[in-house]
């Protein structure tokens, strides 16, 4: 109406992101412990891996690959 655009303060919008970063953590994490039984150092250095990962893309690797193959990702 009058040209002004309401944004979202920058710590609101990072706080929000941080908190999404966070959920999709602990998704995987759950996802590993369900597959796995537990989340040893090995598969705890594959978290940050998959969390560069869309859910679908993250998820299909977790219900599709073995151990090792997962521990082999790049």
């Amino acid at each position: 109406m009058l040209g002004l655009e309401l944004k979202e303060p920058r710590a609101f919008r990072e706080s929000k992101a941080e908190g999404i970063e966070q959920e999709r953590k602990v998704v995987i994490e759950a996802l590993i412990i369900a597959r796995f039984g537990t989340i040893n150092e090995e598969l705890a250095e594959v978290v940050p891996k998959l969390m560069g990962l869309e859910s679908g893309e993250y998820a299909g690797l977790l219900l599709r690959l073995s151990r090792s193959k997962l521990l082999a990702l790049p």
